[in-house]
């Protein structure tokens, strides 16, 4: 908001007031001021809550860990079939808020024996796609020596026992990780318009 001219008299408290003028406007202004409302991008849900067995997690959406292990593709059914998706991970601090929820739920007996993600290279060798619409992952948070595509046959991808993520047999039995709706960056108003 910006203001032109002073609302109060600039003189000294001694001196006289200024006097009124004497000649009052005719019309009304012929421009009304405007607010225009500041907007800030937010992650925000595009969902209103999370259903019982999904729990919230930041810069992801709504997850759960399954209790069943399953192959890769059996999981990816599983997810499905529960309106959901193998889960997909597209930024490190999506990551990271995800690993420090599933390190609370799942114990891991080996490094490398963790729950299946979203990602694989099924269809070509080294080109990772996520599993709930077929786009090439744009991040990709290996651990060391990761991916190896171990004995020729490691083409899906677990969230291993450090948060980052190790390329394995899809046909192995593993939990997997479940995700229900989508964060979009959206535009928020922080004050209406008048």
């Amino acid at each position: 908001i910006c203001q032109q001219g002073d609302l109060f008299s600039t003189a000294s408290p001694t001196s006289a007031p200024t006097p009124a003028p004497t000649q009052v406007p005719t019309s009304a202004p012929t421009q009304v001021p405007t607010v225009v409302p500041i907007v800030v991008p937010t992650s925000v849900p595009t969902f209103p809550r999370c259903s019982s067995s999904y729990t919230y997690i930041a810069d992801l959406g709504c997850v759960k860990l399954s209790s069943s292990s399953l192959s890769w593709d059996d999981a990816e059914a599983a997810c499905n079939a529960d309106n959901g998706w193998l889960v997909r991970i597209e930024s490190a601090s999506a990551n990271t808020n995800l690993y420090n929820y599933i390190k609370t739920v799942f114990t891991w007996n080996a490094w490398y024996n963790g729950p299946w993600i979203g990602l694989n290279d099924k269809d070509t060798e080294g080109v990772y796609k996520w599993s709930k619409d077929g786009s090439t992952a744009s991040v990709l948070l290996w651990r060391t020596g990761q991916p190896d595509d171990s004995n020729g046959i490691a083409d899906c991808v677990t969230m291993t026992g450090n948060g980052l993520w190790n390329d394995w047999e899809c046909t192995d039995t593993q939990q997997y990780i479940c995700q229900q709706g989508d964060l979009f960056s959206t535009a928020s108003p922080t004050s209406a318009p008048t």
